[in-house]
């Protein structure tokens, strides 16, 4: 008994695998190179993402931009605070970090200053790291720390007046 063929004009069925498997056939380098081509095009390596600072005395609200990445401990953060655009960065340390908590316990302690590290706030997990930043602007400077989970953080911040803000994201 005879066998049906396939016809030449039908193209086999290949899957996303078959694809990634080495080959040196120049068809399937081509299409890998595509799908990482369109990868990179398509999601961005570092995302901003969005808070907020409440500022204590007048109970305003600004919010503010940072970059975010899960292969960086460090980024960027932009805010317009009282109609001066302010940018700056910040760090994420985790496993504690020397010299930490006096702007945190000053805006989250109600004032008062703790000593210390930070670690005996009872916001405090072992999932948890501690960061800080710095947004200059044209006379204004503020600098910032926070307690950042996985995916959100809060903290407090301090402008060169003494002014103090809570920091949520």
């Amino acid at each position: 008994m005879m066998q049906a063929s396939r016809p030449a004009t039908v193209p086999k069925l290949r899957t996303f695998a078959h694809l990634l498997t080495f080959s040196t056939d120049k068809k399937r380098m081509k299409a890998i190179k595509a799908l990482v081509l369109a990868a990179v095009l398509v999601i961005p390596a570092f995302p901003r993402a969005k808070g907020t600072l409440y500022r204590l005395d007048t109970r305003t609200a600004t919010p503010f931009e940072f970059t975010r990445s899960i292969f960086k401990t460090t980024g960027k953060i932009w805010a317009n605070l009282d109609g001066t655009q302010m940018e700056g960065q910040y760090i994420v340390v985790r496993g504690g970090a020397s010299g930490w908590g006096t702007v945190y316990s000053s805006v989250v302690g109600g004032g008062r200053i703790v000593t210390g590290s930070g670690q005996t706030l009872s916001s405090w997990t072992s999932d948890t790291a501690q960061g800080s930043a710095i947004l200059t602007g044209v006379g204004k400077m503020l600098t910032c720390e926070f307690l950042v989970g996985s995916t959100h953080g809060m903290g407090g911040c301090r402008d060169q007046d003494g002014h103090r803000y809570r920091l949520l994201f």
